[in-house]
């Protein structure tokens, strides 16, 4: 009977007292408790991420990703030449229309993207610096399905919002 009425009854031995005619509350109420629940973590958990935060934190943050992006720059150093010497390159599904370029103008990318990791990790003209590093890159990473890595997506998306960020203000 209470089923049908929208209560749940406890199971004998389920509490302490041993109590099984203790009704608990309807699921209606558990439901717009937990979405209260819900929604107070959501504002506290917003308001925690829109605080203002010290513009050294972000500075940081860049000059030693600029420092990683430096070292994975020396990584993709021998990027052109391996793609030379390939029988098969692989472009991911759907971005056939990306032409890869020769050697001599991948090279020349690959010191573009190490110069705008060092002028990132610097902080010199880093917002233009970021997009130049944020283009190469996802370029470089797209060239070959071969390349794919889950850090290089972390990477591409990183350039990308930090070319959006003003993260270029402290220690510039």
């Amino acid at each position: 009977i209470a089923s049908h009425l929208g209560f749940h009854m406890l199971r004998r031995g389920a509490c302490p007292a041993d109590d099984s005619s203790v009704p608990l509350t309807p699921p209606e109420k558990t439901k717009e408790t937990r979405r209260q629940r819900w929604c107070t973590r959501c504002l506290e958990a917003h308001a925690w991420l829109v605080q203002p935060v010290h513009a050294s934190t972000l500075g940081m943050f860049r000059l030693l990703f600029g420092v990683v992006m430096v070292m994975q720059a020396g990584h993709f150093a021998d990027m052109y030449e391996e793609f030379v010497q390939a029988k098969l390159l692989l472009p991911y599904p759907g971005l056939y229309w990306l032409p890869p370029i020769g050697p001599a103008a991948g090279e020349a990318m690959l010191k573009l993207n190490m110069v705008s990791a060092y002028l990132v990790s610097l902080g010199v003209c880093t917002r233009a610096s970021t997009v130049v590093l944020c283009a190469t890159f996802c370029y470089l990473f797209l060239q070959c399905e071969s390349n794919h890595n889950n850090h290089y997506i972390l990477i591409c998306h990183a350039t990308f919002f930090g070319s959006l960020s003003d993260w270029g203000r402290w220690a510039s």
